[in-house]
């Protein structure tokens, strides 16, 4: 009964007020020596990419992979749903043939905050929702993942590529600047009985948002 209680509460707090903080960081190899970033690389690529393969996919059908290596909400269905029609692309890592982590990719935008949009250049991807199944962590996934996003966004010509990263998440972030890394700005949210108050200091936009 009790547990109930919490959970209706929360959601209800959720509906009045909720916030999202989010750095955003660049991946830039000046944040970090190039010869310790390229070693690191190495090393890190030799663990993953000897047993885990990735693929890119841009199809429904990848949301069954995905819910295989973390079972999405509704929410969190209708999202991705959107996301694919709007371009974004997902890559899969596999081990055996099993899907064991998944990252999207997001081109021509950036996402702000609960579902808030910000055009960007064609030149420039949005790396965003990387998850890895908890029998395959530490093992250096993550950087087998940026290997191979790299060389598929050198493909298409895109040489700049951002991620958002809630500030709560300090495993995400000591990741992201052992890979290259380095914080560039910041989507900062207060989301008031529906309304979005979004502070965006990030060198395409800095200026206050209200949605």
């Amino acid at each position: 009964m009790r547990s109930r209680l919490h959970q209706s509460l929360a959601r209800l707090k959720n509906r009045v007020i909720s916030r999202d903080l989010q750095d955003i960081y660049l991946f830039d190899k000046h944040f970090m020596g190039d010869e310790f970033v390229q070693l690191h690389a190495k090393r890190a690529s030799q663990r993953a990419q000897a047993q885990i393969n990735f693929k890119l996919h841009d199809s429904a059908n990848v949301l069954e992979l995905i819910d295989q290596i973390n079972p999405l909400n509704e929410q969190a269905l209708r999202f991705a749903r959107h996301r694919l029609d709007a371009g974004d692309k997902a890559v899969i890592g596999y081990d055996n043939g099993l899907p064991v982590f998944y990252g999207w990719l997001m081109f021509g935008e950036i996402e702000m905050t609960y579902g808030v949009f910000l055009p960007m250049p064609k030149s420039m991807a949005f790396g965003y929702n990387l998850f890895t199944a908890s029998t395959h962590r530490r093992r250096g996934l993550m950087t087998g993942f940026y290997d191979f996003v790299g060389d598929d966004l050198k493909s298409r010509n895109i040489h700049t590529l951002y991620v958002g990263i809630s500030t709560r998440n300090i495993a995400s972030i000591k990741a992201h600047k052992k890979n290259g890394f380095g914080k560039t700005g910041c989507f900062y949210t207060i989301k008031l009985l529906g309304t979005c108050f979004t502070w965006a200091r990030f060198v395409h936009a800095k200026r206050f948002y209200v949605n």
